[in-house]
């Protein structure tokens, strides 16, 4: 969610802007990497506490819907298609949300 909160800080004197004929070429993202079409616990962990802290700071009034909705829908999906092992990231970032939220983190 960095690029969105990029976006939504823009002072009124920018604009976001398009360019038909860009050609990206992206070398980075390491910490994202998707291996083997699986994410990685990092990757979930960040995945997850960046969405959480965009929702709190843009949209604090849909977060008593999203947070329990997302934590319910992943934590079924890890569980039926065998990626377990991403519920302990799932759990951090939320326990790791809450702490900031609360100033503690």
């Amino acid at each position: 969610f960095e690029e969105l909160d990029l976006a939504k800080r823009l002072k009124p004197e920018f604009e976001l802007g398009w360019c038909r004929d860009a050609l990206i070429r992206h070398a980075g993202g390491l910490s994202t990497r998707i291996r083997k079409r699986q994410r990685t616990p990092k990757t979930e962990y960040h995945s997850t506490l960046s969405a959480l802290k965009f929702t709190r700071l843009y949209y604090p009034r849909r977060l008593w819907f999203m947070v329990p909705s997302r934590l319910f829908l992943k934590g079924t999906l890890f569980v039926f298609n065998g990626s377990a092992h991403l519920l302990k990231p799932l759990m951090l970032a939320y326990r790791d949300f809450w702490r900031w939220l609360n100033g503690s983190a």
